[in-house]
């Protein structure tokens, strides 16, 4: 384990790149019940933007969050962007493909991949595999990623996005 250090504070030299308001600023507190579900090209698993630009109860500015669920043997194919991003594996067990090797993943594994890394996952487990991405927000384009609103899923947490409970623990896509 590393040496662990003092936290000093956030210092900078010169002014803040956003200036502080007068009033506090309020949270949003949000589940991914409150998010948007999405669907990637060429991937059967479910993304849903829980913080992101397209999230009115989360609609953050210069970050994303993501949640994915894979089902078993559905693979996300290796890519890249210029975006930096931050995988935390929470539930199942996967390979990810990371700079043309495969490595083995599950729960507790953190991938934190620099701009231009290429990175893919498939599930490899019986269960679903559940990750959150998170993400500098790119320039956003509505029209590359289709948003659909009929959809549920289940988890360690009971999700609900269409305002009807899930009669399972499977998917309904």
């Amino acid at each position: 384990m590393a040496k662990i250090t003092d936290f000093v504070g956030y210092t900078s030299s010169g002014d803040a790149p956003i200036p502080r308001p007068t009033e506090l600023v309020q949270p949003n507190i949000v589940t991914v019940q409150d998010g948007v579900p999405v669907r990637y090209p060429g991937c059967d698993g479910i993304g849903v933007r829980v913080v992101h630009p397209v999230n009115p109860q989360a609609p953050a500015k210069n970050l994303g969050l993501v949640m994915f669920y894979v089902p078993p043997h559905v693979v996300l194919e290796p890519g890249s962007h210029w975006t930096e991003e931050c995988y935390v594996i929470l539930k199942g067990e996967g390979t990810m493909t990371l700079a043309g090797k495969k490595v083995p993943v599950s729960a507790g594994t953190f991938i934190h991949l620099p701009p231009w890394c290429q990175h893919g996952i498939e599930n490899t487990g019986k269960t679903d595999l559940q990750f959150v991405a998170v993400f500098k927000v790119a320039e956003y384009q509505e029209n590359r990623l289709s948003v659909f609103p009929q959809f549920s899923v289940s988890c360690d947490v009971p999700v609900d996005l269409t305002g009807t409970k899930p009669q399972n623990s499977s998917h309904s896509f």
